[in-house]
């Protein structure tokens, strides 16, 4: 008995670094086999793909090129600057950044604890409630896909300044120092614009200043009226940058709140998506409360009227869950800040901004926050229920346990469909059968472990359930083209230019399939067809100036390279073709014109380097031959002909 009074003692007077490394161990255990997973699904265009990840010190191309999440792709460039595409290092910084955000969490609710509103509040003076509500945050299943899915880092971003902006707005309205004042408010509009620059729903962040304010300062913006306009900042802010990211730079409003969208183009109206985000808000709920079943790749159906018997009895859910929150406002204002709060944060992927993939479980990252507020505030009145009938405290805290455990164990379990493509989609197929995107992933991620017969089966499935999945014939007809089934292979790519007629990559696919059956002529008559209705595509001249090529026609070859070059002056693949052709074609000073164009895009193309070598030899032009002869043998230390000619050169 003294042992465990003494025990209480400490954890009373260490409390603090106690929770905090509790939730650290407790995250760390849980999530300890995510770090093994590799990129899946937008992690290719998203992050692998990305031509400027590898530019960390070029500030003004990293801007112009993600000004909308700015933030979460110069975490992907010190990345890729330290750990270049080993996934393991993105894992760990997103789990790290999850983990900080578990911090953040626990510290916002102390401080809302702090507030004068909550004097004399039991619930005020509980120091389990900021470390419950953490901790449940911590190791909630939903959370898997933001922290597991790389190029969500976006959602765990905006959560760390969205709260950092909270956190210290609250820290401004009870500081006493004028000075300490200024400077937390100056901290929160630096972190919100951190926030803005980083995914699309921080911009709700302005309505959750105007909660806090109204919920816990409303009674001290009366004696001092100039306090109602503390959050003004916030939207003017928010407006400046929404008009330099949208409207001065011409781009389409919101029209990147998630790429992972771009896959699958079925388009709805404002209305349909308003309606349909009412059963999505139930779903979500359901999710935080009941995590099981979870999925990458929803088969939602799409609400077409608000008379529909889902979407009435979703709307009333919500708004008996405002209309409960407003009932405790003056009870226990954690519910009706945490239920409101949740709503806002889903205020931009949740309302009338059409997004083609209508349920994503890493958007409620950010909302879960104020779920899992109101959901401990409940818990901890149960406790003082508890001990205010004096019944055995045991009957407490272990139905919270076992929730903790309970949760902690189906996160590890998820853990597990993140580690690889194949069961990631295999998983997702299995949940959502008759949706075509999660059959033809699973066909891609078949084929690229060797699995022919299941992806073969995974397309035709695909085809089945959406005639008009154009990549599932390219897919399918590749496979049977590579079993020599040419006769089936060209029916289906004949078929998917039914689908789409002016598709080039379908086309371009028909293309190459001629060129492998040496029929030339039929190549390049598709080619240029597509040519007729994207007379810019250098991809296309490219690859017309390789068939031209193999049929030694010199003026046709050097005609389409030089086309493909000039049409993308940084196709460095182009440049290297053209330089070749003019280098096999004797026309040297050509060649080397465009290898030096081509070696100041890709300082290190070998080929390029030694070819200079050569042409700088064949002119007794020896020592910059040398010059180029030996950065070829520092990145190839085993290219015996350079070391040859180096020879060579020494004796001259």
């Amino acid at each position: 008995m003294n042992f465990l009074e003494t025990g209480r003692k400490i954890l009373n007077r260490y409390y603090l670094p106690a929770f905090l490394v509790i939730i650290y161990l407790v995250g760390l255990t849980v999530y300890s086999n995510s770090f093994k997973g590799e990129f899946v699904f937008d992690d290719f265009t998203s992050v692998v793909s990305q031509e400027n990840i590898n530019k960390l010190t070029d500030i003004p191309t990293i801007w112009n090129s993600h000004k909308t999440r700015f933030i979460p792709f110069l975490t992907y460039a010190v990345n890729y600057r330290f750990n270049n595409f080993d996934p393991w290092g993105y894992h760990l910084v997103n789990f790290t950044i999850h983990i900080f955000n578990a911090f953040l969490l626990f510290f916002t609710v102390r401080i809302i604890q702090r507030i004068p509103v909550f004097r004399n509040n039991l619930l005020a003076k509980s120091k389990l409630l900021p470390f419950i509500a953490a901790l449940i945050f911590t190791v909630h299943p939903v959370q898997t896909q933001a922290v597991n899915f790389i190029s969500q880092r976006s959602a765990l971003i905006t959560f760390f300044f969205y709260l950092i902006t909270i956190y210290f707005y609250l820290q401004s309205k009870m500081a006493k120092v004028k000075t300490s004042k200024l400077i937390y408010f100056a901290i929160a509009l630096t972190s919100s614009l951190l926030a803005f620059v980083s995914k699309e729903n921080s911009y709700t962040l302005p309505l959750a200043i105007i909660l806090t304010d109204y919920l816990f300062f409303f009674k001290k913006n009366l004696k001092n009226k100039i306090e109602f306009l503390k959050p003004l900042p916030f939207f003017l802010l928010s407006f400046i940058v929404y008009y330099l990211i949208y409207l001065k730079g011409g781009g389409p409003v919101f029209d990147k709140i998630s790429s992972i969208n771009m896959l699958f183009d079925k388009k709805i109206s404002g209305w349909e998506y308003l309606l349909t985000q009412f059963r999505v808000i139930v779903t979500y709920i359901r999710l935080l409360l009941f995590p099981v079943n979870l999925n990458v790749d929803y088969d939602f159906p799409i609400s077409k009227s608000i008379w529909e018997l889902p979407v009435i009895l979703s709307l009333n859910i919500i708004i008996f869950l405002v209309l409960i929150s407003l009932f405790f406002l003056k009870r226990n204002r954690f519910i009706t800040f945490g239920v409101l709060f949740f709503l806002i944060a889903l205020l931009v992927e949740s309302s009338v901004i059409p997004i083609n993939d209508v349920i994503f479980e890493h958007r409620l990252y950010l909302p879960s926050a104020g779920f899992f507020i109101a959901v401990s505030s409940i818990i901890i009145f149960i406790k003082n229920f508890v001990e205010s009938k004096k019944i055995k405290q045991i009957y407490f805290y272990f139905p919270v346990i076992l929730l903790i455990i309970s949760f902690s164990f189906l996160t590890f379990k998820r853990n597990y469909i993140w580690q690889s493509e194949y069961a990631l989609w295999k998983d997702v197929a299995g949940k959502s059968p008759n949706k075509a995107r999660p059959h033809y992933n699973l066909g891609v991620a078949s084929y690229s472990t060797g699995k022919i017969t299941e992806a073969k089966n995974e397309f035709q499935k695909t085809i089945a359930l959406d005639p008009q999945y154009l990549d599932a014939y390219r897919n399918l007809g590749y496979i049977f083209e590579s079993e020599k089934k040419y006769d089936e292979a060209l029916s289906l790519y004949n078929q998917g230019l039914k689908v789409n007629f002016y598709d080039t990559t379908i086309r371009a696919q028909i293309a190459s399939f001629y060129t492998s059956r040496k029929k030339y002529e039929e190549a390049i008559d598709q080619y240029l067809k597509i040519l007729e209705y994207d007379p810019r595509n250098s991809k296309v001249y490219n690859d017309m100036g390789i068939v031209y090529f193999i049929q030694n026609k010199q003026e046709e070859t050097l005609a389409s390279f030089k086309k493909a070059v000039d049409h993308d002056p940084k196709y460095k693949t182009a440049i290297l073709n053209l330089a070749n052709s003019f280098f096999h074609y004797g026309f040297n000073e050509k060649a080397l014109e465009y290898y030096l164009l081509l070696l100041k895009l890709d300082p290190d193309n070998i080929q390029a380097l030694y070819n200079c070598g050569l042409i700088y030899y064949e002119n007794k032009n020896y020592p910059q031959a040398g010059k180029y002869f030996q950065k070829t043998s520092k990145l190839d230390a085993n290219f015996s002909e350079v070391r040859k000619l180096l020879k060579e050169i020494e004796y001259k």
